[in-house]
């Protein structure tokens, strides 16, 4: 949890800032694709929120944020200027949803033991 809402921090903030220095300068593309990091972002932080309070749509929110962001890290590994960020992005996203779909992070999925009747405890 804790390395998705921090994650999610660093990529919001990184999308805002950028968003802010570029926008009069930057393609509809490039500003759709800042505006979309903050989404991803805000969704990271509200995935760890979820998940902190054992909702399990926490947990299917990180799992999909993670994936958005193998996808974005593959596409990065693809076009002509691939660099070294890309290849640590792809490995952060691989590690979080191995980290996500692990049967340990999955136990908020279940439903809880059923509770003991104190009345049949006579």
């Amino acid at each position: 949890m804790g390395v998705l809402a921090i994650g999610g921090f660093f990529v919001a903030v990184g999308g805002v800032t950028t968003l802010i220095a570029n926008y009069r300068v930057a393609s509809t593309a490039e500003i759709a694709g800042y505006a979309l990091a903050v989404v991803i972002g805000v969704a990271a932080i509200a995935a760890a929120g979820g998940m902190n309070a054992g909702h399990a749509w926490g947990w299917l929110i990180g799992t999909i944020v993670s994936g958005l962001v193998i996808a974005s890290g593959v596409a990065a590994l693809i076009s002509p200027s691939t660099g070294f960020g890309a290849v640590v992005w792809t490995l952060a996203g691989i590690l979080l949803i191995a980290a996500l779909l692990a049967p340990a992070s999955r136990a908020m999925l279940r439903p809880p033991p059923p509770r003991p009747d104190p009345a049949d405890a006579d």
